[in-house]
């Protein structure tokens, strides 16, 4: 199994609420990453820990994105959920912070939306793994 996938890291900025992109030469599209608590009823019925958003530099929004963390122990850390690309398809998110957040490794898979997505982002975390992936990020897995 081979998947095209991008990853940036972000780091805690002044605000406590949000992230930047810790590169210098960062071509992620999102230059920075805002973390919230969910506020509409029907995310936190989903079982969303947190919203993930950014803007571009007309202040359009460009990602908005629940994240929902997963139930295995092994995958601590993890969260994944998906964001409506400028081609009106979705991306798939798979997210990790450290204990602290401060910082966030945000990978994006595009065009990809599966119906299981939990399992999926099970199979991608198996995947990193196996290509050495997270052990390169240093995340404790």
């Amino acid at each position: 199994m081979k998947i095209e996938f991008d990853y940036w890291t972000y780091k805690r900025g002044l605000n406590g609420n949000t992230f930047d992109c810790k590169s210098k030469r960062c071509r992620s599209p999102f230059r920075f990453l805002k973390i919230s608590e969910p506020k509409s009823q029907y995310l936190i019925n989903g079982g969303v820990s947190f919203v993930v958003q950014s803007w571009n530099k007309s202040r359009e929004k460009i990602l908005h994105s629940g994240m929902i963390p997963f139930q295995s122990i092994s995958c601590e850390g993890f969260y994944y959920g998906n964001n409506l690309n400028k081609k009106g398809k979705k991306d798939f998110i798979l997210l990790y912070h450290d204990s602290n957040l401060d910082e966030v490794t945000f990978f994006l898979i595009k065009n990809k939306c599966p119906r299981n997505k939990s399992k999926f982002a099970e199979q991608l975390i198996i995947y990193f793994n196996q290509i050495k992936c997270i052990e390169t990020l240093n995340i404790k897995n």
